[in-house]
């Protein structure tokens, strides 16, 4: 079925495009995540199981 579909489906623009938005957006999410400015919420949320019942888990 999907040979079928994909058989007639003319605009392969629509698929590079596709591909080059969620590279995009992958790389994106990667320079988010490993910015500088993240590092102290990462510390404090791997610190949490660890943390005490009543303890406040904000920083201060």
């Amino acid at each position: 079925m999907k040979q079928v579909v994909l058989a007639g489906f003319n605009w392969t623009y629509l698929t590079n495009f596709a591909l080059i938005i969620f590279m995009i957006l992958f790389i994106s999410i990667l320079i988010w995540i490993f910015r500088k400015e993240s590092n102290d919420v990462y510390k404090e949320a791997a610190n949490m199981p660890l943390a005490e019942e009543g303890e406040s888990h904000e920083s201060k």
